[in-house]
């Protein structure tokens, strides 16, 4: 099922007998750069301390910057043709940073998954959509909790350090993309960063704080079999189990 097909509801106005016909309430597919950042909204409780505590300094070294996948009403954006220069077309954004944390097993993991409109490492190689996600393992849900180590997703298995750089208590990624690979995570250097003006700083939105609309468009979309949104029900805990392992 493509995303140009995907994500339709039906909202029929209930009334009397003489009632205006039912309306199709569309929620579209749209310009990857027309769709609007959501403001900065996480729990107010510890869980959301900690995701904002931890948020992740991202470097982009090559490619796109982080675009947002959905508004608030649930629109998606349909990416970018792999054309032009790693970084046609998707050099500036609002942007957006996703969270979502649980309990899993003996650890506290924190989520955080950003998307991309494209990954073209050249011209005509790559494709639309790109999604990257880092867990974090805490050692609990608390104030105090501390950081034992983080993993970066490689597409199909993950990658981890127990010596993450950070900066204050944020892990330190860069997104890069070894040719003819797609773009995906990277450990970076608190030098690397302090040198870079691609740092890039974007609203932090949590999966629970999401309006109820954005949740069900990002559950439903077809970003394609090899760009799946991580941190939905359909994958947020195969996504853990892969991670705890690697």
């Amino acid at each position: 099922m493509s995303l140009r097909t995907a994500l339709f509801s039906l909202a029929v106005l209930a009334g009397s007998a003489f009632a205006a016909p039912a309306k199709l309430t569309a929620r579209q597919i749209i310009d990857y750069d027309a769709v609007a950042s959501l403001n900065v909204t996480v729990p107010n409780s510890a869980v959301g301390r900690l995701m904002t505590k931890y948020t992740p300094h991202l470097r982009i070294a090559d490619g796109c910057v982080p675009f947002p996948a959905v508004d608030s009403m649930g629109n998606i954006g349909d990416g970018l043709k792999p054309t032009g220069n790693p970084s046609g077309g998707c050099q500036s954004s609002r942007g957006q940073v996703y969270a979502r944390a649980a309990t899993f097993k003996d650890r506290f993991a924190i989520m955080y998954a950003w998307y991309m409109p494209k990954t073209a490492p050249s011209a005509f190689l790559g494709h639309r959509h790109n999604w990257n996600n880092a867990i974090l393992w805490l050692s609990d849900d608390s104030d105090q909790a501390s950081l034992l180590r983080t993993s970066i997703s490689k597409k199909s298995s993950y990658e981890h350090s127990i010596t993450t750089a950070v900066d204050g208590a944020a892990p330190l990624f860069y997104y890069d993309s070894s040719w003819p690979n797609a773009h995906e995570l990277y450990y970076d250097t608190l030098k690397a960063q302090q040198e870079s003006p691609f740092v890039v700083d974007v609203p932090l939105v949590a999966w629970d704080s999401l309006p109820t609309a954005s949740r069900e468009a990002l559950a439903t979309a077809d970003f394609g079999d090899e760009e799946v949104v991580p941190f939905i029900d359909a994958h947020f805990n195969e996504k853990l189990e892969a991670a705890y392992g690697a």
